[in-house]
Parts: structure tokens; sequence; C-alpha cells
């Protein structure tokens, strides 16, 4: 592993370039060979894809030229930032694939208009329970009143690479529920699927958001780490 000491003409970099990664942990900058993630092609990423192919005929398609401009506007309006801290905006149909993915996974009909607005309310007290010896990974957080078309997403970081201190890049959807239930179930199963068995001591990350499928509404997203025991 190469550290990175930042000078006049690089002061960070972040992301991949070749087969090299750039990255940062708390010693500072450093580098490391770029891995091909794993693609197990699966029933929810088939899903997925499907779901993503149709939406994206809907804005080619069906959306007319002012509802493309209305998500385009959205766009800029809710640029996010990337991990240097720069902002750079989506465009309107990446936004308009986000908001509209889970609806078409839940059969609902999917929104053609932005979601302007509308507040979706975080999750709150987020705690995890990791234990390898009952096969046991539950996320639980403070039940919400939220309507019920309102649902969690809860994600977890692959295994860490020795030395990281922050989440490796690759997560693991492993539940999408009411979030008025207020607990993820055991994730163990999807979560060490393939040759992600966690150990006593690994350091992992759960991200959580609600979302709502009707309106393609987002929360702003809680990010936590624990330790497996």
């Amino acid at each position: 592993m190469a550290k990175i000491t930042p000078g006049a003409l690089i002061s960070d970099a972040r992301g991949s370039q070749g087969t090299i990664v750039f990255s940062r942990n708390r010693s500072g900058l450093y580098t490391r060979a770029r891995i091909t993630p794993n693609n197990p092609n699966s029933t929810l990423q088939s899903t997925i894809r499907a779901a993503l192919t149709y939406q994206m005929g809907i804005w080619q398609n069906t959306l007319t030229d002012s509802q493309r401009a209305a998500w385009n506007e959205y766009a800029r309006a809710v640029a996010r930032s990337n991990t240097l801290g720069e902002v750079h905006p989506r465009t309107g149909c990446q936004e308009f694939l986000r908001a509209t993915i889970n609806a078409k996974r839940y059969f609902a009909t999917p929104t053609l208009v932005p979601p302007w607005g509308i507040s979706i309310t975080a999750p709150q007290n987020v705690s995890v329970a990791a234990d390898t010896a009952t096969h046991s990974l539950v996320t639980s957080w403070t039940t919400t009143s939220d309507p019920p078309t309102v649902r969690s997403m809860v994600s977890y970081s692959l295994p860490p690479l020795p030395g990281r201190t922050a989440p490796p890049g690759q997560w693991r959807n492993v539940s999408r529920t009411l979030a008025s239930s207020g607990t993820s179930g055991n994730g163990y199963a999807p979560y060490s699927a393939g040759s992600n068995v966690p150990a006593t001591g690994d350091k992992t990350w759960v991200k959580i958001y609600f979302f709502q499928y009707t309106t393609g509404a987002y929360s702003p997203e809680i990010r936590l780490g624990f330790q497996w025991t």
C-alpha cells in the first residue's frame, strides 16, 4: 500500500484511475489495487436492471419535453457533493431514475413529477446487533409516523480491507421494510452470501435511509460503524 504526501499540485485524490484506487484514512492519502467486484447476477440484481431499463424507456418515450425540463431543474436544485466536497449536479434523467426505480419494484405507479418540497423523516436512534456465533445481523431504529408508502433501505458495507477506517465502497442491501417497523429483521444470510462471511472483530458500516415510493422522496442517509462480536 503506497501512501501519498499532498503537494502543491495534488491536495487530495479519490476514486480510481486505471488499476489504481485513491483513498484516505486517518494516516493520510493512500493507493491500492483496483479489484473488480463480484457480479453474482442475483435475482435482486436482475430485478433492478429490468426496472432501470423500463424506467429509462419512460424517460425517453413517455415524458414530454417540459417534464424532462422539470426534472433537469430539480437535479440542479438538489446537487450533491462528491467525496472531495465538490458539488456536481446529477442529470434530470439520473434523478428521475432514482426517484422512480423503487416504485417500479414495488409494483406501484411511478411519479412523473419531481418530489419538490416533500420531507421524509430520517431514521432516528439507529443501532446494530451483529453476532457471528448466532448468525445475527439486525439494525433497529426509532419508529416513525411517516405514511405507509414509506420504506427503509438498509445496506451494510462488505468486509473491510486490513487497516481501513472507512467503508470499502461496496455495499450489500439486505432489507427493504416498512419504516414504521423499526427493525431490519435478521440480515445475516443475505449479507454473508458468497464470500462475505464476517469474523469476530470485523468493523462494518450500516447505511439506512427512508424513501417514499409513490413520490420519489428520500430522507437523509444515516451511516453508523459497528463491530462484529
